[in-house]
């Protein structure tokens, strides 16, 4: 297509990025493949920028090789890539299979037939798919796809009365591998989790130890056991104290379900310590979750609160006016930054999709896409700010890193909505206010002896404010007209005020245009406290209403209150007999007599029998017929006006 055609260019780049995370996800023999053939892909797409750019030292043939070797590679790549994901395919077909052969299980819907075939289909694909795991796991996974068979047996073979016994077993089992087909799955794909989330096994675990006689339960175990390991991830991502406390809460809950397991099993226990243990366990369940919710909340405002500053470091060195030795030291370490930065994005949102409070299994597919797509992005980016680094003049070398910065940032801003449904939005409040005092406070004592540290205190002060005005937004468009939306609105605006007013308070105090600090001072305070004011507002209206009185007392009885509502009117024989050619009653003085009249004559010219509408609706012109004539032996008892009968 010409010399500067320029057309491997960006998709080449995007399959030998693609290539790359597959390689990761995979290592081994296939991984090494990929890599092989994405570096020879590199380096044809290397050479084709130095034909673009040297079109006077190029010749035809050249172009055509270069086109030939590009094409060539990167069909290879993407059969090889399409070889390897076949896996997950498989591991998610098995999930939708299961979850059929459980509803019929439950239920018995379905037929035999088709219940038995799902089952059967179940213990083909997960035998399949146990094929990629350790020993140990795979022959877990052989016994459990055993014991389904020799149930399926069981069940062929089994009178009427005993099916549905055996259906609940199936039931049972179909848990347990399900758990086994997400592992198996996982391990076709490292890095995407596809566990049971902390909501659902909260649900599992209570449903468990809430009943009144303690008993050992498989899927209730596996839910305290998958918790651990969610907590375990958080810890380990967040690190620190905090991370050292979510440690030691969930040690101390593995403890627990040991000590549960043992009294469960001793035949001597008494049923005072079977509830005993069954009450600690559930406590320090209820405390994990809780503290997982809280620092969950935290990490998310501190990782998400300015998602494209290390790109924006990353092009500022790729384009730096240094020495060519430098230049690569710089860019080498903007590179790790940015690439560390879009793996801890990665790592808290697959934490959130877990731990979060979000159920709804959709986002948490989207949530898990986006990880995918911003993993893929990464490489491109810095491949791109390379490519940048060495042709900081080229057009397309610019075009080609805008592009690609875009997309990244599409993915990155996508990932972080998704994330923030996951967390609380008044415990993100929480959150973002405790952060915008300490980094307030921080500018503030800044300012007098390092300006310019304090300015960088200030725009993370901004970057905050901003998430908590998203934030706000999203909650605005989910409530009604009420009271609280009001006021949400109200202190929205003071913060969007406020927040403009530091930016001037700061430029102004830079350049030496205030009197002194107590402007700016005063500013930064005053977008503190209107955060705080969202965060009082949003927090109160989402706290749980307090319990009713078990015995609420009946009002007493005053001389002057209201006579009691009188009966309605009974029905009575003589209704049933209508005159279809009597005169209707006049449409102004008694409407209701008049449309009950009409209603009557035309039902009046239909048969009931086997006519349920007709039947219906005689007997709403019935009703409205009584009500027209007990209103109207009111109004001649009390003699009230007119406007009663048009009112009723």
């Amino acid at each position: 297509s010409g010399i500067n055609a320029e057309w491997p260019l960006r998709p080449g780049d995007k399959v030998t990025a693609i290539g790359r995370a597959v390689a990761h996800h995979n290592p081994g023999p296939e991984g090494d493949a990929i890599n092989e053939l994405c570096d020879n892909a590199k380096q044809y797409l290397a050479q084709r920028t130095w034909v673009i750019n040297n079109p006077d030292k190029v010749t035809a043939e050249m172009v055509a090789q270069n086109t030939q070797n590009i094409r060539d590679t990167l069909k290879k790549l993407e059969y090889t890539i399409n070889e390897v994901e076949q896996d997950r395919d498989q591991g998610t077909e098995l999930v939708s299979v299961v979850s059929a052969a459980q509803q019929w299980a439950s239920s018995g819907k379905g037929g035999d037939a088709e219940g038995t075939a799902a089952v059967g289909k179940v213990v083909s694909q997960s035998r399949y798919l146990a094929r990629g795991l350790d020993t140990k796991d795979k022959r877990e996974i052989f016994d459990l796809c055993q014991e389904l068979e020799d149930l399926i047996d069981e069940y062929n073979k089994a009178p009427e009365g005993r099916k549905r016994a055996l259906r609940s077993q199936i039931a049972d089992k179909m848990n347990v591998v399900k758990q086994a087909a997400r592992k198996a799955n996982s391990a076709a794909t490292p890095g995407v989790e596809t566990t049971a989330g902390l909501p659902e096994c909260a649900e599992i675990i209570n449903d468990w130890l809430e009943r009144d006689t303690p008993c050992r339960n498989e899927q209730g175990e596996r839910a305290v056991e998958d918790v651990i390991d969610m907590a375990d991830a958080l810890a380990k991502n967040i690190g620190g104290q905090v991370g050292s406390d979510i440690a030691t809460h969930k040690r101390n809950v593995s403890i627990l379900l040991k000590k549960l397991q043992d009294v469960l099993d001793d035949p001597k226990s008494t049923p005072e310590q079977r509830r005993a243990a069954q009450e600690e366990l559930k406590v320090a369940i209820g405390d994990l979750k809780k503290l997982c919710s809280d620092h969950l909340a935290a990490k998310v405002v501190d990782t998400y609160v300015d998602i494209t500053g290390p790109m924006m470091e990353l092009q500022a060195a790729a384009l730096a006016p240094l020495p060519p030795a430098e230049k690569a030291e710089k860019f080498k370490e903007k590179a790790a930054n940015f690439s560390l930065h879009a793996e801890q994005l990665c790592r808290v949102a697959e934490v959130a999709t877990d731990v979060g409070c979000d159920e709804d299994p959709h986002r948490h597919d989207n949530i898990k896409l986006s990880i995918e797509a911003l993993r893929d992005a990464t490489p491109m980016v810095v491949y791109s700010a390379k490519t940048l680094s060495l042709n900081p003049e080229s057009e397309s070398s610019k075009d080609n890193f805008e592009l690609v910065k875009q997309q990244w940032v599409t993915e990155a801003v996508r990932l972080r909505t998704d994330v923030d449904k996951c967390v609380k939005p008044s415990d993100f409040l929480v959150e973002s206010e405790r952060k915008v005092k300490e980094e307030g406070d921080a500018a503030i004592k800044l300012m007098a002896t390092s300006p310019r540290e304090a300015v960088v205190k200030v725009a993370m002060v901004q970057k905050i404010t901003n998430r908590v005005l998203e934030v706000t937004d999203a909650e605005l468009e989910n409530v009604e007209q009420c009271e609280y939306r009001v006021k949400l609105q109200a202190h929205k605006i003071n913060l969007e005020h406020a927040i403009k007013a530091s930016a001037d308070a700061t430029n102004a105090h830079i350049q030496g245009k205030s009197s002194g600090p107590v402007q700016f001072n005063k500013s930064i305070t005053e977008v503190h406290m209107n955060i705080s004011r969202i965060k009082d507002e949003m927090v109160g209206f989402y706290l749980p209403l307090p319990p009713l009185p078990f015995d609420i007392p009946a009002p007493l009885e005053e001389e002057d209150s209201p006579p009691a509502r009188p009966p309605n009117p009974e029905d009575s024989e003589e209704e049933d007999i209508f005159d279809s050619s009597a005169p209707a009653p006049d449409p102004v003085e008694a409407p209701i007599e008049h449309a009950a009249f009409k209603l009557r004559q035309e039902t009046a010219k239909y048969l009931e029998e086997d006519n349920d509408m007709i039947t219906a609706a005689r007997k709403i012109a019935q009703k409205f017929q009584q009500m027209a004539k007990y209103t109207k032996e009111k109004r001649k008892k009390y003699r009230l006006p007119l406007c009663v009968d048009t009112t009723a």
